[in-house]
């Protein structure tokens, strides 16, 4: 581990404090352009454009979660 970066945006974390208990932490490989997109404007639903191929694993919003954990266990 060579940078380890945290950043907020203002009054996310009053926003989201009563869900503290369901934040699980997520990383996964993206590029730049994706990562500064979602720090600037936080998750967003899915555009109508998206392809329901590729974009809606798990419907038209965006959520991130260890869903391999959650299939092995249902």
């Amino acid at each position: 581990l060579r940078e380890l970066l945290k950043t907020t945006r203002d009054g996310e974390f009053d926003h989201f404090k009563s869900f503290k208990h369901l934040i699980i932490i997520n990383y996964y490989g993206m590029n730049y352009a994706n990562f500064s997109g979602i720090l600037s404007q936080g998750l967003r639903i899915a555009p109508p454009k998206a392809s329901p191929v590729t974009g809606y694993m798990f419907g038209k919003v965006a959520i991130c979660f260890v869903y391999d954990e959650f299939f092995e266990k249902h």
